[in-house]
């Protein structure tokens, strides 16, 4: 991402900032990604675009180097039949 940025200075300044904020039994790790913007916050669609290119390029990235994320399964006890619909219960 840092290489993705340099490449874009009319769009970043350089530098990724990247702060690991939680792990969770060792199946999700929670981190907060920024960058500094080069716009002066006038036009609001520059802005939002080169927002925009950062996220796709992200998302790009965790794609290719293969990083998934699912729930954990749960499973359910259904305790006596009663009130229960015979549909749930096959």
């Amino acid at each position: 991402m840092a290489a993705f940025v340099d490449n874009c200075p009319l769009e970043y300044k350089p530098g990724v900032f990247i702060r690991y904020m939680d792990m969770k039994k060792c199946s999700l790790l929670n981190v907060s990604i920024g960058v500094t913007y080069r716009n002066n916050w006038q036009d609001i669609g520059f802005y939002w675009k080169s927002r925009n290119k950062f996220v796709s390029k992200l998302r790009s990235e965790i794609v290719a180097l293969g990083l998934t994320y699912s729930t954990e399964v749960n499973n359910i006890n259904i305790v006596g039949s009663d009130g229960i619909p015979k549909a749930l219960l096959s």
